[in-house]
């Protein structure tokens, strides 16, 4: 009673509950049909997130062997219940990397139109894309964030992807990321493991774009860009995503257990009746 719900109706959501081993396409409303994008056997959490019920399976998305280019259209898509045009959007989920190539550096999940990209994920083209670049031993990886035209952005806004302030991730661990895109300012920004209970905070990378805000947002994609080892100019490493929420508030996709929110609302009382015994 103390802190009520300010969620609103979400956009998207996708626990993956679905049968293990096949292709992740012909689920729910995924669609472009990926033979290394599947359903798989587990599922991730994350301390303290909520996870969605029924909690199902997880999306896998294999080591791509074969060569591929910034552009590949190598990618699976899901549309959301209802296209976001104006406002913010907000997507959060949980992601692994369970292997690492340096120098493994790719748009490999993201936003998209109604209209969608062509296949083609070019930054001209893509409203907000998440890229990864591995750290120089392989043993973890950074995240950033771009839109239309712009860099990607590993953090604060300098578009550096080699920026020594950004977070290392390890493999094998889930995080929680958060996406976000701002119609109003052009603005993508990225958030890793942020707190459950504070509030939005402050991004890890923000990337504005210099043209015209997106038409709007209806689909989210995975992707498996290709190896450079085969001849192409992306390495994509295998990793795990479970527990999509796509919303227009924060509260709407970062959904903390209700112990947490409990504890919250413990703690403004007790600090209520502090100030009471004070008077």
């Amino acid at each position: 009673f103390l802190l009520p719900s300010t969620r609103a109706s979400l956009l998207f959501q996708d626990g993956f509950d679905y049968t293990s081993g096949g292709a992740l396409a012909g689920n729910g409303a995924w669609a472009n049909s990926y033979s290394l994008i599947t359903v798989g056997s587990g599922s991730l959490t994350y301390p303290g997130v909520t996870g969605i019920s029924p909690s199902g399976n997880e999306a896998s998305i294999a080591a791509n062997p074969n060569a591929g280019l910034a552009n590949s259209p190598f990618w699976t898509a899901s549309t959301f219940g209802t296209a976001a045009s104006s406002g913010t959007v907000y997507a959060s989920f949980l992601l692994d990397y369970t292997g690492m190539t340096s120098p493994a550096n790719y748009t490999f999940m993201g936003m998209l139109t109604t209209a969608g990209n062509g296949g083609t994920f070019s930054n001209v083209a893509d409203p907000i894309d998440l890229a990864q670049h591995s750290n120089a031993s392989g043993t973890g990886y950074t995240l950033g964030i771009r839109t239309y035209g712009q860099s990607a952005t590993y953090y604060g806004t300098s578009g550096l992807w080699n920026n020594a302030n950004a977070p290392v991730l390890s493999l094998n661990t889930a995080n929680l990321i958060v996406l976000k895109y701002d119609f109003t300012a052009k603005k993508a920004s990225l958030f890793i493991n942020p707190s459950l209970t504070g509030g939005e905070g402050t991004a890890i990378a923000t990337t504005a774009a210099s043209g015209t805000a997106a038409t709007d947002l209806n689909q989210i994609y995975l992707r498996a860009a290709g190896v450079q080892s085969a001849g192409g100019n992306v390495t994509s490493p295998p990793y795990l995503v479970d527990d999509i929420r796509v919303g227009t508030t924060w509260a709407d996709v970062v959904v903390p257990e209700p112990a947490a929110v409990t504890l919250i609302g413990l703690g403004l009382l007790g600090l209520s009746l502090s100030r009471r015994m004070r008077r």
